[in-house]
């Protein structure tokens, strides 16, 4: 077997040895009062009106936006997703490693949030000049209007001993214990297996606006995720 489950713990979501690749530095400066991470919000604890986006100066220079929600970084989370589609690896990044996301239902109530997010960011980028093609957070296909989704991606984390996942990934069994799962090594194929359409997660998930090869949107980063055991 190629993970190991270890008991929950609060340091396991302090201690970030690696380098991620969600495009998400620590360290910005942001024009006005800015208080930092607020933490997770739940979308009904979302006030529409309380989102504003602006765009910061990171710490290698380069100027990207953020989405805030009362001076603080909107971040959200949400209980009992389920899994439409399993994990996609059809993209790459620069070292030739899969891309991973996966899809997942959306609640009305979390579509609301997205969708302001959506027209907000937009706005913004238009604004700024961006002519880019718009790609929606929420996907909402033709004759499945009543069945929207969101892709969640799941960031890679790289120090000496190599790729792994940045996201903490944990198992919920039906007594309610949570453990961590610990993967020995980076595999798009085994991570697969706790996707499978059908499943159930608990996410709590960063929000990225991207404007990239004439494409933009807003990208789902997951944080945490704890993936329920039937």
């Amino acid at each position: 077997m190629k993970y190991m489950l270890t008991p929950f713990s609060k340091m396991d979501m302090e201690k970030k040895p690696m380098t991620e690749s969600s495009e998400m530095p620590s360290a910005v400066t942001v024009p006005g009062s800015f208080s930092g991470n607020a933490g997770f919000l739940e979308p009904d604890e979302v006030s529409v009106s309380s989102i504003r986006a602006c765009f910061v100066t990171f710490k290698d220079g380069v100027q990207r936006m953020i989405l805030l929600y009362e001076h603080a970084i909107l971040q959200l989370c949400c209980h009992h997703l389920r899994v439409r589609f399993g994990l996609s690896t059809k993209f790459v990044d620069h070292a030739g490693r899969p891309r991973l996301s996966f899809v997942v239902d959306a609640s009305p109530c979390l579509c609301g949030v997205l969708e302001a997010c959506d027209g907000i960011v937009r706005k913004l980028f238009v604004e700024s000049g961006s002519n880019s093609d718009w790609r929606p957070a929420v996907n909402k296909k033709p004759g499945f209007f009543n069945y929207p989704t969101v892709r969640l991606h799941i960031p890679t984390a790289v120090n000496e001993d190599g790729a792994k996942y940045a996201t903490d990934i944990y198992q919920k069994d039906p007594s309610g214990t949570v453990q961590k799962l610990v993967f020995s090594k980076f595999d798009a194929a085994e991570l697969d297996t706790w996707f499978s359409p059908g499943t159930f997660l608990d996410a709590s998930f960063s929000l990225h606006p991207y404007d990239y090869q004439q494409s933009a949107g807003i990208r789902l980063v997951a944080k945490k995720l704890i993936i329920h055991k039937e």
